[in-house]
């Protein structure tokens, strides 16, 4: 059975789940936040590109998401200067 390495660990190709997939992306880390925030987005433009009615308001908050996080960001650190 070939196994591959994940942060560390040996998985079997047999038993690796969506957990452990989750496990491995640290949201804490360098990727985690960024490949979310991205999948975020293409569901946001997919959805108003393809759909319409809700679709739309699915796109409006879906593309809200980033800018909302940016936002944030934005505002925690120009309060700490």
């Amino acid at each position: 059975m070939r196994a591959i390495g994940m942060g560390g660990k040996i998985l079997s190709f047999c038993r690796i789940g969506i957990d452990d997939i989750f496990k491995d992306l640290h949201m804490n880390g360098t990727w985690g936040w960024p490949l979310l925030l991205a999948a975020v987005t293409l569901v946001g433009l997919a959805s108003g590109i393809l759909g319409d009615g809700i679709w739309d308001y699915i796109s409006w908050v879906a593309l809200s998401v980033p800018l909302l996080v940016i936002g944030n960001k934005v505002w925690r650190q120009t309060r700490k200067a």
